[in-house]
């Protein structure tokens, strides 16, 4: 259905036609259906849940055209952007299919019985089993890695649950399009007819959804104040349940004296280039650096960076007027502030922007923790080491932090890393913070209000484990365990036997 107000064009800023937002019946419909998918999902091996992500993933790749040119339409992400995104998004399924085949997401532990121990042990096995129906908000500034398709849905359903996605508002049409393709990929594969859903709507069934008895668990990428909200909804819910939300991040960088006085103009082009990636429309964009208050070749290597930028227009009008109500606020605190050329048309264009204070401001003033989410960043300078550690203890939870150091700077690079280690998800030595690599060690999380459940990540194969509750069998008969914790382990995966990792079966001691 179409016909209401959309996403104006961020080209041109004109407006378009969007979905019908979802009535309380197609809700019901939608959460009904999937407990009903979920339900005979319980009913599938490993190996279907392995082919059907492979298959997934292989209609999306058929279809990698038609999304990117879809996608660059409604976002202005370019296509440059949106190549890579879509490799990225295939490549999530497709590394969660692998280890669904390994089997070790389920956590399959067995501890045999030990009649001779003191007391005797009995015999007891554990294994991770689908939370129910998760609600998976998309981001607004990934359409595909973070979409419909994302890692959130890949992980989500690599530990079995179904998946109701609220699509965002700003890209509507190429939600549909991946949730058609991935949907009928599982279908044709034999899965359930509601295993993956997509719902339109704004902030009212948002919370419906959030609220519905049935929903078991929440995953989303975007805002803090809107993570936050949906956090307090579920918390307040009779039964509550987790909101797995990535939310604002300040991404601190700090390069180190030494570092700076030798390869000053390298690090800060470096820096102010990754401050612009993507128009600074990035969860990990460095929001604050801290340089030695004499590093001018540095500062003004990273602000010609930033501010000769032509940056692309942001993805919507209510991201433009946040970016400038954000940086209108800062300027009025700083009398060090840069602002290139707006470039573009009658679009969301804005100016690329670089402030600069010290670090007593810095300590002193609460909006320098405010994330202004687009291309501009904070400078912050500092007189000692001492001022430094200081500043850093200031800050709250980020999803990454960074150290720029030179070998003979190994006691204070020790010391930056410690503290960014407190406050970040992800430390990066010698690089900016922009950059997330899909692999099983990522950790894309961090302390609140990063996130609201910091010890999860939602990149990489350890994403599985938010979907995922362990439930314990103790002195079970074979025949009623569930068949990955069998004797036999008819589905050939990994697990854990009295402390060994091993494939094989086992034989109980009669």
């Amino acid at each position: 259905m179409s016909g209401e107000s959309g996403p104006a064009d961020p080209r041109t800023g004109q407006s378009r036609s969007g979905p019908a937002p979802a009535t309380e019946e197609d809700i019901a419909t939608a959460v009904t259906a999937a407990v009903s998918a979920g339900v005979e999902a319980r009913n599938l091996s490993v190996h279907w849940w392995r082919d059907a992500l492979r298959a997934g993933a292989a209609a999306l790749e058929d279809a990698r055209h038609e999304l990117v040119e879809m996608a660059d339409r409604e976002t202005a992400l370019g296509t440059e952007r949106l190549v890579p995104e879509h490799s990225r998004m295939c490549g999530q399924l497709r590394m969660f299919a692998d280890l669904v085949e390994s089997g070790r997401h389920l956590d399959a532990t067995l501890d045999l019985a030990d009649p001779a121990s003191a007391p005797p042990r009995p015999d007891i096995r554990r294994l991770g089993t689908p939370l129910g129906p998760v609600v998976v908000f998309e981001a607004s500034n990934f359409p595909l890695a973070f979409g419909v398709a994302g890692n959130d849905t890949a992980s989500a359903l690599a530990a079995g649950c179904p998946v109701i996605v609220k699509a965002h508002p700003l890209h509507p049409t190429t939600s549909e399009r991946v949730a058609t393709i991935l949907a009928e990929a599982i279908r044709a594969h034999g899965g359930p007819h509601a295993l993956v859903s997509l719902i339109h709507g704004g902030p009212d069934v948002a919370k419906q959804l959030v609220e519905h008895p049935h929903v078991a668990a929440v995953g989303f990428t975007g805002s803090f104040g809107a993570g936050r909200a949906l956090f307090d909804l579920a918390s307040a819910r009779p039964s509550p349940i987790p909101v797995f939300a990535e939310m604002g991040s300040l991404n601190p960088i700090i390069v180190l004296p030494r570092a700076a006085e030798t390869r000053g103009t390298t690090i800060g082009t470096q820096i102010g280039s990754a401050v612009v990636l993507g128009a600074g429309q990035l969860c990990t964009k460095p929001g604050l650096v801290f340089v030695p208050a004499s590093a001018d070749d540095l500062t003004g290597a990273l602000r010609n960076a930033v501010v000769s930028s032509h940056v692309r227009p942001l993805l919507g009008e209510n991201l433009r007027s946040r970016y400038e109500e954000g940086v209108a606020r800062a300027s009025a605190r700083s009398d060090g502030v840069q602002r290139g050329e707006q470039t573009g048309g009658d679009g969301f264009f804005v100016s690329p922007v670089v402030i600069e204070i010290e670090t007593e401001q810095f300590v002193a003033e609460s909006i320098w923790k405010e994330e202004i989410f687009g291309p501009a960043t904070t400078v912050v300078g500092y007189r000692s080491i001492e001022a430094l550690t200081a500043a850093i203890a200031t800050i709250e939870g980020s999803l990454a932090g960074a150290v720029y150091a030179d070998p003979d700077e190994r006691v204070d690079s020790r010391s930056a890393v410690s503290a960014l280690a407190a406050r970040c998800g992800r430390v990066v030595y010698e690089g900016p913070t922009t950059g997330v690599a899909v692999t099983a060690a990522m950790e894309h999380g961090g302390p609140f209000p990063a996130t609201t459940a910091p010890g999860t990540t939602s990149v990489g194969t350890s994403a599985v484990a938010r979907f995922l509750r362990p439930v314990c069998f103790q002195s079970m008969p074979d025949d009623l365990l569930p068949p990955p914790l069998r004797d036999a382990n008819p589905l050939g995966i990994t697990r854990l036997v009295d402390g060994e990792w091993t494939s094989s079966a086992i034989a109980r001691d009669p």
